[in-house]
Formats: C-alpha cells, sequence, structure tokens
C-alpha cells in the first residue's frame, strides 16, 4: 500500500499495525473503569493490569506499597479484570457482613472447567447457598470430635518421623515436615487414604497432587490472565494450565474407589468424605454460622451431594488447606525457636494443661497461649502479647481476617485449627525448637502469591527432660 505517495507498506505490515492499536486501543478501555469513578490507584500496565509487579514484588508488599501510596481504597486490575483493593476496617465490614447480599459471589478471573466448578469457590448463588448449607455440619465441633482418631494418627506418625530425623543430628527442613503432614491429613480425612508421605514423598497420592500447588506464572497464564476466555480454547485442546486433566483423573478414580468400597462396609469411615456422603441427612448444627436462605426455596429441597460435588470439594479442601496449614505450622515452628521465652511459657501451659494426655479436640481449647501463638504467626509476626483478651476488645474485629469474615469465611476454619493445635501440643510434649547455624533470620519471605518462607526453615529440636 503507498501512503501519500511517499511511504510503501506491505499490507501484512499495515494489518499488524493497526491490530497492535487496536488491541492497545481496548486495552485501555478496559482499564478505564475506576478513573470513571474517581478511584485512586496504579496506573495499569497494558494487558497486564498489575499482575507483573505482584509477579516482581509479591503480593503481600505490592499491597502494602499500594495503601500506602493510594489510601484504604484502591482500584487495581488483574490483567484486564477489575478488582477492589480494601484496608478499611469499617469498610471491609460493610463489603462482607451487611452489604453481602449485593455481592455475594466471589469474582473469578479463571472460570473452572472440570469437577472444580461444582465446589464452593467455583458455584454462585443459591448452588453456593445450597452448598454451604449442606456442608456446614461437616465442620462442627462434633465432627471433628469423630474425626480425632484419624488426626492422632497422623499427629503420631508426625512425631515418629522427626524422632528419627533427630537421631541423625541434622537440622530439620520444616518446612517439608509439616507440609507432609498436612498432606497425610487431607489425604486420610478429605480421601480416605491413609499415607506417609514423610517415608514415601513419590506416592501416586502425593505426586498427582503437586500439580495442583504448583501453577507456575509462564505465557500460557499470561494469555490467559490478559483474556480469560482464551483458557476455553485450551481447554478443548487439553492444554490448559487451570484444568489438571490427568491429576483430576486420579483423584477421581481414588474418590469413586473410596466411596464404592463404603457401600457394602456396616461400620463406615468416620471422615469429611463420609461426612459429605451423609451431609443432607444430618442434623448436626455448626455454631460458628447460621444457614444462608435460598432466594428460589423451591428448587433447592434437601438432596444429597453429586459426584461431582464431593469431588469438586474434596479437591478444594486439599487446595485450601495445603499451603496455608503448613506454613502456618513452619512459621509458627520458627517463632518459637527465636523467642524461647515465649517457647517456654507455651510449654508450660500444654504440661500444666496436657500433661502426658494427648491432645484432643477438648483439651486443646483450654491453651489460651497457643491460641495467641498462632494469631500472631498467621499475621507474620514474632510471639509476643498481642492477642491477649484485652487487646482483642480493643482492636477492630475486621482488622485481623485470617480466615474471612461473614457468608463467604473459611468453612474448614475449625479443621485446620485442631490440625495445627494437635501438631504443635505433641510436638512440643517432646521437644524444643532450636535455631541452628543453617537457620535463616530474618526469613526471607517468598514472592509467591501465598506469603512462605522463601528459602524453607531449618531448626533442631531438642529432646525435653
Amino acid at each position: 500500500m503507498n501512503i501519500l505517495g511517499l511511504v510503501e507498506i506491505n499490507n501484512w505490515i499495515l494489518t499488524l499495525v493497526l491490530l497492535c492499536i487496536s488491541a492497545l486501543l481496548y486495552s485501555r478501555w478496559k482499564h478505564s473503569l475506576f478513573k470513571q469513578y474517581g478511584i485512586p490507584g496504579p496506573s495499569p500496565t497494558p494487558f497486564f493490569g498489575v499482575a507483573l509487579k505482584y509477579n516482581r514484588k509479591g503480593l503481600a508488599v505490592t499491597d502494602q506499597e499500594m495503601v500506602k501510596t493510594y489510601g484504604s481504597v484502591v482500584g487495581v486490575y488483574m490483567g484486564h479484570s477489575p478488582l477492589l483493593l480494601v484496608s478499611n476496617p469499617d469498610t471491609i465490614k460493610e463489603i462482607m457482613v451487611k452489604d453481602f447480599s449485593r455481592t455475594p459471589n466471589r469474582p473469578k478471573t479463571f472460570r473452572p472447567t472440570n469437577e472444580m466448578k461444582h465446589g464452593l469457590l467455583g458455584t454462585d448463588n443459591d448452588h453456593w447457598r445450597f452448598l454451604r448449607n449442606t456442608l456446614l455440619p461437616t465442620f462442627s465441633s462434633g465432627k471433628m470430635r469423630m474425626m480425632e482418631p484419624l488426626f492422632k494418627a497422623k499427629y503420631e506418625q508426625l512425631l515418629e518421623n522427626l524422632n528419627n530425623k533427630v537421631k541423625t543430628g541434622k537440622p530439620i527442613e520444616f518446612n517439608e515436615v509439616f507440609g507432609a503432614y498436612t498432606i497425610d491429613v487431607i489425604a486420610s480425612t478429605g480421601f480416605g487414604v491413609d499415607i506417609d508421605s514423610q517415608k514415601n514423598p513419590e506416592s501416586d497420592f502425593v505426586r498427582h497432587a503437586k500439580p495442583f500447588f504448583n501453577v507456575t506464572f509462564g505465557l500460557l497464564l499470561l494469555l490467559i490472565l490478559m483474556f480469560p476466555k482464551f483458557n476455553a480454547v485450551l481447554d478443548w485442546f487439553g492444554k490448559s494450565p487451570l484444568n489438571r486433566i490427568e491429576p483430576m483423573a486420579f483423584f477421581r478414580n481414588v474418590t469413586n474407589q473410596a466411596i464404592g468400597l463404603r457401600k457394602d462396609d456396616e461400620e463406615k469411615r468416620k471422615d469429611l468424605l463420609q461426612m459429605m456422603l451423609n451431609a443432607h441427612h444430618d442434623t448436626d448444627v455448626n455454631d460458628n454460622e447460621v444457614k444462608q436462605y435460598y432466594q428460589n426455596p423451591d428448587k433447592w429441597k434437601s438432596r444429597g451431594l453429586s459426584m461431582e460435588e464431593v469431588l469438586g470439594n474434596s479437591i478444594l479442601f486439599m487446595l485450601v488447606g495445603y499451603h496455608t496449614t503448613s506454613n502456618a505450622l513452619t512459621f509458627a515452628s520458627y517463632n518459637l525457636a527465636t523467642n524461647p521465652e515465649c517457647q517456654e511459657k507455651l510449654i508450660d501451659e500444654i504440661d500444666t494443661v496436657l500433661g502426658k494426655e494427648c491432645p484432643n479436640y477438648d483439651n486443646v481449647q483450654k491453651l489460651d497461649y497457643l491460641d495467641r501463638v498462632f494469631c500472631e504467626t498467621l499475621r507474620l509476626y514474632p510471639s509476643a502479647a498481642r492477642f491477649t483478651p484485652e487487646n482483642k476488645a480493643k482492636r477492630h474485629p475486621y482488622a485481623y481476617l485470617p480466615f474471612g469474615h461473614g457468608p463467604r469465611s473459611c468453612i474448614g476454619m475449625r479443621l485446620a485449627q485442631v490440625e495445627m493445635k494437635f501438631a504443635m501440643t505433641y510436638i512440643l510434649q517432646h521437644y524444643r525448637f532450636k535455631t541452628c547455624a543453617e537457620t535463616e533470620i530474618p526469613l526471607t519471605i517468598s514472592k509467591a502469591a501465598l506469603i512462605k518462607p522463601e528459602n524453607g526453615v531449618k531448626l533442631l529440636l531438642e529432646p525435653r527432660a
């Protein structure tokens, strides 16, 4: 093509230039929403929004910088998806509780196409309300007591493995130890499978679980971030980084086999899987939460969970419960090792309340200082007196939200807490955490979306007399 008789440009070059300009204008239009409403925020990078900054600096650091720069309400874009970053406790309360009915659904930058779309995070409106109401009794205090034998088997297994590591005299990598303990608990309670991933880290269950935890920020994920509908194209060809086809097939088979074995077994295993299968008959009450009211109650009569809903939620509990629980235990062990006076106070409390008695659901509820240690850990601060009853009363209740709040709060909060408390209590009944030459002080925090120690946590265990 000849332009004004001055420049000769090939048609394909001109077409490419026009496409690039059109794409750039489209991206700028998608990034104009917050400016229209006068909401402050950083200038978004075309196509990526704030995603590259998150990848470069990490989620926590980036969010803190934006709040300091732009205030308590910040408009950002993840790709082209608008996200509101809110740090004012009163505004958070308005969104999570008072105005929950106006925004009951979670944003879905990536929409799952497999059984995960039937999980609590993948459903909306009345379908979500049905799942939430049906699953609530599964996490009641009574159900936690029923699963005590399963927890006990796993924290005893944890201590046995630690005993073997102590005999070597070498520092112990607790990020790996607690990761193995957490996946063992999930396999036992969520899928009815007994494994020991510390002794057998390459078991089929662990090998197929790892892809769910290791989503890399690669080219395909960036393309999906910019153009979410592109994921459907990739999924059709079986190339989506978000749809783990082989692992999903494995867990589908494991779940079906576990359920099939129980049909002829009169003494059914008391775990989350069985409780989900029985949930529609359950009359137990979860005293942490009230049931949600349906918009169309006639459509959602009491029915059992479908196989897709059971599998989707089993995998969801594995995803949300693995890194969060293992990281909290890892940080707690580090905090206790680097604050020995706090560790001694906790050991004294455990000895006074439990003595030689094994941890169970009821006696760990009496360990007030242990609760404070985990509260501090979940804020990633060293163990100290912040979380006394007096300080809790003074602090805004929406300034500390490790498990969320309101109707969309973490349904498995009680399970995660007892899983952590059982492990920590049982270890401290036998050992003390000690720093060593290989302990990184201070810790380098990973830039990943989930806050975790970048280089792990290496500590020694000192046997108690």
